[in-house]
């Protein structure tokens, strides 16, 4: 959802912004699409349960809906790209090498003269497993305004 939230100030509060970072998501097609065609929110909540229970223990039955909602709205790109290229402050697109949208992200930025970040694995992976190095890399693109 942060890339989500990223875009949307940067669509509708774009003066608040000193720098925007938008990881994981691709802001240009929203939710990736399963073998099965979109991803669905059922297919994704039990995926994240299985593989990192830990990240998903708090959303209980009573937040359901509310997490369902978040997920359907990560398909909302109306905007997104004019935001982010209108945006008149320093953008780093970032994202797992083994995420779909890798490849695309890392040619808009290259096309667009937008800062890039590339880590290994998957969105949750490269959160899981390189939290650090992440962190280390926006903290760096940050720092540089």
């Amino acid at each position: 959802m942060g890339g989500w939230v990223a875009v949307g100030v940067a669509r509708f509060f774009p003066t608040r912004l000193a720098s925007l970072s938008i990881g994981g998501w691709d802001f240009l097609t929203g939710l990736p699409r399963g073998n099965a065609g979109p991803l669905t929110y059922g297919a994704f909540i039990t995926f994240a349960r299985r593989t990192a229970p830990q990240l998903a223990e708090w959303v209980t039955p009573d937040l359901e809906g509310g997490v369902r909602a978040c997920f359907d709205a990560l398909g909302q790109v109306d905007g997104a790209k004019d935001a982010v290229l209108s945006s008149r402050v320093p953008v780093l697109l970032w994202n797992g090498q083994d995420d779909g949208p890798h490849a695309p992200m890392q040619r808009f930025a290259a096309e667009n003269g937008l800062y890039a970040m590339s880590v290994p694995g998957d969105h949750l992976g490269a959160l899981l497993q390189h939290g650090a190095a992440i962190g280390r890399g926006i903290r760096s693109f940050v720092g540089r305004g």
